[in-house]
């Protein structure tokens, strides 16, 4: 599935909120950039690893702590691809 990069947040915290996923992962179209968020229930922390221009692995607590830095990974890796494919587990 398809969608702009503007949705991505949106989408992200309301699987956050449900906290019925496992993994969201999201890609530019080529595949070569992602983000992919990880819920860690047990330890109430999500795992964020940012793949592309910017590589990197966050672990963070709370819903403000996460929304920033996916915010913050989507400007690194989608400031020139205005779509994304996501795929939720």
């Amino acid at each position: 599935m398809r969608i702009s990069s503007e949705n991505i947040m949106s989408y992200l915290m309301r699987c956050v909120e449900s906290g019925q996923f496992k993994k969201v992962t999201f890609s530019t179209y080529k595949r070569d950039r992602w983000i992919s968020v990880v819920n860690m229930p047990m330890s109430q922390s999500y795992r964020v690893t940012e793949q592309g221009f910017h590589p990197q692995e966050l672990t963070v607590q709370g819903r403000d702590v996460l929304y920033a830095v996916v915010k913050r990974a989507i400007r690194h890796e989608f400031s020139t691809n205005k779509t994304a494919n996501f795929i939720r587990i």
